[in-house]
């Protein structure tokens, strides 16, 4: 069965002052940083009645904090918003934070800590019928299996990865697919 774009129904449904508050900080997001934060911080301390509005915070101040060059932060973000994604059953900002964290413990150079959030991000993808972070997920996964020098594992989830990008942005050109993952895959 096809999901894509039609079946949105692991989607945390978010009341419209919710939504409001989140447009007015996202604004912040490239221009101002700590205003950003301020305004997350704002949202977790009005919402810590409503586990699916904190993952989302949590999930957006992590990005700020990432952006910052903040990692504890970030990661600490990451931890909050999966946490609180599993306890209210949004399950698309624990994938997004899963897949941050792992980002985050990649760059750390903690590999197998990075493995384990981004196969059980894979596998709440494929449950929830995510299809949209697919391709990130199998190149994450990629990056992995290239660093441990298992080359041969590596191209398969990139080729997954482009596989899933391609069946996500027909339209887009060639030139958007993951140019790391053709990279490798041009080199093999």
């Amino acid at each position: 069965k096809e999901y894509r774009g039609n079946d949105q129904s692991w989607l945390y449904k978010y009341a419209p002052e919710v939504n409001e508050r989140f447009k007015e900080v996202i604004k912040y997001h490239n221009t101002d940083f700590p205003k950003a934060i301020e305004g997350y911080l704002g949202i977790i301390k009005d919402y810590q009645h409503d586990d699916g509005v904190l993952a989302k915070a949590y999930y957006y101040a992590a990005t700020v904090y990432s952006m910052m060059s903040q990692e504890a932060e970030a990661e600490e973000c990451c931890e909050k918003s999966i946490e609180c994604g599993k306890k209210s059953g949004n399950v698309r900002c624990q994938i997004l934070s899963m897949i941050q964290f792992t980002v985050l413990k990649l760059n750390r150079m903690n590999d197998a800590l990075a493995a384990d959030y981004v196969y059980e991000a894979l596998s709440l993808a494929i449950q929830n019928h995510d299809e949209d972070l697919l391709h990130t997920i199998y190149t994450l996964l990629a990056q992995i299996f290239e660093a441990a020098e298992d080359y041969e594992t590596s191209i398969q989830y990139h080729r997954k990865g482009i596989e899933e990008f391609v069946k996500g942005y027909p339209d887009a050109a060639t030139a958007h697919v993951t140019t790391y993952g053709a990279r490798i895959l041009c080199s093999s």
